[in-house]
C-alpha cells in the first residue's frame, strides 16, 4: 500500500469514527465531538502545564489582515495554500448582474472584489505583529498561548 493509500485510508477511518466531518470540498473537513473533546483537553492540560510561566492567552478569529500576512514570506513559500478573501461590495444594479449570473450558472466570482483579509495558515501568525511592535504590557520576555482555527486553502492544480 503507498503512503497516499495509507493516507487516503486514515482520512476514512477519522471520518467513519466522527473525527471528522466530510464536506463536499477536498480537504475541508469539520471537527466531530472526538476531535472537539480532545482538543479541549489537550488545550487544558497544555494551559495547566505552562500555568507557571503566566502566559498571555490569546483566541484568535480564523482570518487575518492581508497587511499582516503580505509582511510574512508565506505568499513566496506557499503560494498554493493562500486563501484570499472576496466579498461583493457593489450597489442595487450591481446585486442584480450578481444575481443573473447565479442564476444563469455563470461566473459570479467576477462580481467580488478583494477584502483586507486572508484565511488564517496558522495560529501564530497573528501573533508576529505583537512581538515585533513595541508592546506596552510586557516588559521583557514574555510566553504566548495562542490557538485559533486556521486554514489553507485545499491544492487544486490548474493547467
Amino acid at each position: 500500500m503507498s503512503s497516499d493509500d495509507r493516507y487516503a485510508s486514515f482520512q476514512e477511518q477519522l471520518v467513519e469514527a466522527g473525527v471528522l466531518v466530510r464536506s463536499p470540498v477536498k480537504g475541508l473537513y469539520g471537527k466531530g465531538r472526538a476531535f472537539v473533546r480532545a482538543f479541549d483537553g489537550l488545550d487544558r492540560f497544555v494551559t495547566a502545564s505552562g500555568a507557571a510561566d503566566r502566559p498571555e492567552v490569546f483566541r484568535f478569529p480564523p482570518v487575518i489582515p492581508r497587511e499582516h500576512f503580505m509582511k510574512t514570506d508565506y505568499v513566496r513559500s506557499f503560494p498554493d495554500l493562500i486563501g484570499s478573501i472576496h466579498s461583493f461590495d457593489g450597489g442595487d444594479t450591481d446585486h442584480a448582474d450578481l444575481l443573473r449570473q447565479v442564476e444563469d450558472g455563470g461566473d459570479w466570482s467576477q462580481a467580488l472584489s478583494t477584502t483586507d483579509l486572508v484565511l488564517l495558515p496558522a495560529a501564530c501568525y497573528p501573533l508576529y505583529p505583537m512581538v515585533t511592535a513595541p508592546c506596552p504590557r510586557v516588559d521583557g520576555p514574555s510566553t504566548s498561548w495562542a490557538t485559533a482555527s486556521a486554514t489553507r486553502a485545499p491544492t487544486t492544480r490548474r493547467g
